[in-house]
Order: structure tokens, then sequence, then C-alpha cells
């Protein structure tokens, strides 16, 4: 059973400029789901403290926008400012393209959720 699909192949939206993405995605919520189904697509690999696509998009935005793992569920509805979601698709795209692992990217690194 195939887990991920080959991005070549695939409805990626890495490819789309990023003005585009900025002005259709806003809120946490709408990049949570993005990152997801992009790092799904990418077939990434996970373990440096997340291990599935959902995780690993959680620890990105969480971490592109500095906020805690316990952050209160409402803030998910929050707009984020452009230069917010302008880093959490530089960092998405740097993830699938490089495939370098989470924490080299945010410079931080979580056992257990805290921060290390």
């Amino acid at each position: 059973m195939t887990t991920h699909l080959n991005v070549e192949h695939s409805h990626s939206t890495l490819s789309l400029s990023e003005s585009l993405l900025v002005s259709q995605l806003f809120t946490l919520r709408d990049y949570l789901r993005w990152v997801s189904s992009e790092f799904y697509l990418a077939g990434l690999h996970y373990g440096h403290g997340t291990d599935s696509a959902w995780d690993e998009a959680v620890a990105l935005c969480l971490g592109a926008l500095h906020l805690p793992w316990n952050i209160d569920p409402g803030v998910l509805e929050a707009r984020l400012l452009p230069v917010e979601r302008q880093r959490i698709i530089a960092l998405a795209r740097e993830r699938v393209t490089t495939r370098r692992p989470l924490p080299y990217l945010l410079g931080e690194s979580f056992f257990c959720r805290p921060s290390v």
C-alpha cells in the first residue's frame, strides 16, 4: 500500500507563487492543512520528534510562529500576518525540497514535546 504520492505526478501546490499562496491561505488552520498535505504528497520521513505529516506540519507551523505546543485551540482561527505566512511557506518548501529534518530548519529540537 502506498502511503504517499510522487510529487511529480501529484497535485502539489509547492510550485505556486508565494503571493498566490499568501493570498489564499490566511489562518493557522489553513497552513496546518496545506503543510500537512504537501508533506504527505512528498513522502517525507519523520522521526525527529514527529511521526506523521500532520505532526510535522504542527511542529513546523508552531515553530515558525514561536508558539508553544500547548497553545489554546482558538488560535487555529487566528489570521496570520503576511510575514508569518511567508515564513511558513519558505520552511515548508525547504523541508520538502532539501529533505532536511525540521529541527535543523527551525534551529530547535524536541524530546517528549518540550523545547530542548
